[in-house]
């Protein structure tokens, strides 16, 4: 039995290649193109992922945040991340659209309290509480002006 797993395995490896039954019909004009299964190189650089997740939670010095926003969101972010801990899932989030943006890509992101995040996770957009001003920190990364931008398309949350 062993034995001929190891003769599927060598073949399955080697020599077979599934049908692309998905140009079958209306598509049969097509061909499947020999690099389709290559894997991309993705990737950035910690010192890179490092830098988006503390400006993620910067604010201009004129700016003034809620004062929990301040503590349990951007503070602790900005420790986490310098610290080289591991980050939770809006964190991840924001490093991941930061390095798009940086490379000059757009995000658009869009549903139901998705600035905020259902569980007040994300925060994409901060609040000046003497102005009521609005400050998206991921579309301010880049220094010199040159990335792409986060836009939010949100709707209320109705359950």
């Amino acid at each position: 039995a062993e034995a001929q797993l190891n003769r599927e395995l060598e073949f399955a490896i080697g020599e077979y290649r599934a049908k692309a039954n998905h140009l079958e019909g209306k598509w049969s004009g097509f061909v499947q193109t020999a690099d389709s299964t290559v894997i991309p190189q993705t990737g950035v650089d910690v010192a890179k992922l490092t830098e988006i997740g503390v400006k993620s939670v910067k604010v201009p010095s004129d700016f003034k945040i809620h004062s929990r926003i301040e503590n349990l969101y951007c503070q602790t972010r900005a420790k986490r991340v310098l610290a080289n801990e591991p980050v939770d899932w809006a964190t991840a989030e924001a490093m991941a659209w930061g390095s798009l943006l940086l490379e000059g890509y757009s995000v658009r992101i869009s549903g139901q309290d998705v600035a905020r995040g259902t569980f007040s996770q994300r925060h994409c957009f901060l609040t000046c509480q003497e102005t009521n001003r609005q400050h998206a920190p991921l579309n301010a990364l880049a220094a010199d002006g040159k990335q792409g931008k986060l836009e939010v398309a949100t709707s209320l949350l109705s359950e």
